[in-house]
């Protein structure tokens, strides 16, 4: 839906919600695993979703984290700093943008 856009391939949450509810049931895992804007993240946490969302931009990252700002989950990082200390972490999500590899993923 570019007339709205907030990023550059952002969907529409209509078009997002009508597939996660056609395409999975309550409680099941909802991958993207190029979440941009997380408008699919958001999708599945509406509608009783679990959901883990991947990108490895940090703007992509940004947009996710305000759009699920409402939402109960855990942030998660991958990358060169983080895996240099031996393995991946949890991040708190006020310091993940320090980090341009992560991922989001709800309790």
């Amino acid at each position: 839906d570019p007339q709205n856009a907030e990023y550059p391939t952002e969907k529409n949450l209509d078009m997002l919600r009508l597939i996660v509810s056609q395409s999975s049931a309550e409680n099941s895992i909802v991958l993207d695993c190029f979440c941009g804007s997380g408008t699919a993240l958001l999708a599945a946490a509406q509608l009783g979703r679990k959901f883990i969302g991947i990108d490895n931009s940090a703007v992509a990252i940004r947009q996710s984290k305000e759009k699920l700002s409402g939402q109960d989950y855990n942030f998660y990082a991958s990358s060169e700093e983080i895996k240099s200390k031996g393995s991946d972490e949890y991040i708190p999500a006020e310091k993940s943008d320090e980090y341009g590899h992560c991922f989001v993923q709800d309790k």
